[in-house]
């Protein structure tokens, strides 16, 4: 979550107890849009019950880190982050404890996965996926236009895709939330 050394600091008067499997949750809170966003960290042993979103995303460029409020000290992060924070406003994990990702992901209430910003023709392929694939009668005619064709292309060009790490956070959790820009699609659920 963290851009910088300075802003890693905040992280050590936030502890974990990894043994205990502690996790730190991050609170958006209620602002307007147009305001500084403002988060609050939750420390919380995985074994308690509570309902949490966990963010799967890629950093992205590192160059123009963004301001943040995070426990009443300004924090950078980077603008991929900062962009999915100015749209989300609940309770999430987005951390980088890998040891335990696991748990994390398969014990969250559902994983927000952020494309990032919504393109030109974000809508239109997303609106492909959802509908599932199609076949004509007549044979081997097109699946798609060449516009939905490209829109689904771009979509599945971007950055987030070409992470390794994507394969447990969506196999893990029991329910996916799409997101570029606005909530594009919910709910896709796992027979688990």
């Amino acid at each position: 979550m963290a851009t910088n050394e300075g802003s890693r600091l905040i992280y050590s008067t936030v502890q974990l107890d990894l043994k205990r499997k502690a996790i730190r949750l991050v609170a958006v809170l209620p602002s307007d849009q147009s305001a500084l966003i403002s988060c609050k960290f939750h420390i919380q042993m995985l074994q308690e019950s509570i309902s949490y979103t966990a963010l799967s995303y890629t950093w992205g460029d590192a160059s123009n880190p963004m301001g943040i409020v995070l426990d009443g000290k300004p924090f950078k992060v980077r603008k991929n982050l900062w962009q999915f924070l100015q749209k989300m406003r609940q309770l999430f994990w987005i951390d980088a404890i890998f040891s335990l990702m696991k748990d994390i992901y398969s014990k969250a209430s559902q994983v927000a996965f952020w494309l990032g910003p919504a393109s030109a023709n974000s809508n239109l392929a997303i609106e492909m996926i959802k509908m599932g694939p199609s076949f004509h009668k007549k044979g081997l005619l097109p699946m798609w236009t060449p516009d939905e064709g490209k829109a689904l292309l771009e979509l599945c060009s971007r950055s987030y895709w070409k992470r390794i790490r994507i394969i447990q956070e969506f196999l893990l959790p029991r329910i996916l939330k799409c997101t570029a820009e606005k909530t594009v699609f919910h709910g896709l659920r796992w027979a688990i």
